[in-house]
């Protein structure tokens, strides 16, 4: 009994510290979106995913606008540097390629959905304005 309380203990530990890595790498984020001249716009972004890469120092994370809508990124371990991801992307780590190339087309997926939804919702709020030929 006493061994699965000691598991259980250490296990919350972990997530404690996890959590706080989470919450001061989204700090850390912040700040350099707000030095870079994105302003309120940047410190109103959350962390929403995060994973670790097989390269030292990066992680892929996906950042969350106030409208809903993601950006993925890579971002350096201390949350100073962020590099935006586009559909090119060359390097001879597969596993690297494949999981920056599925969380940027997850995240695509996830906006254009957004958008027409979006979309949608105004015709119906505005469908008896709406005139057809």
């Amino acid at each position: 009994m006493r061994a699965i309380f000691l598991k259980l203990a250490v296990l919350l530990a972990i997530l404690n510290i996890a959590t706080a890595n989470d919450q001061a790498l989204e700090k850390n984020i912040k700040a350099t979106l707000e030095k870079s001249g994105m302003g309120e716009a940047g410190t109103d972004m959350k962390v929403v995913s995060s994973k670790a890469t097989d390269i030292k120092g990066i992680m892929i994370v996906s950042l969350r606008q106030p409208n809903g809508f993601e950006i993925p990124v890579l971002v350096s371990d201390d949350g100073k540097t962020i590099i935006g991801i586009s559909e090119l992307l060359i390097s001879s780590d597969e596993n690297f390629k494949n999981n920056l190339k599925k969380i940027y087309e997850d995240t695509t997926e996830r906006n254009a959905k957004m958008r027409e939804e979006n979309v949608l919702g105004i015709f119906k709020k505005h469908a008896d304005e709406v005139i057809t030929l």
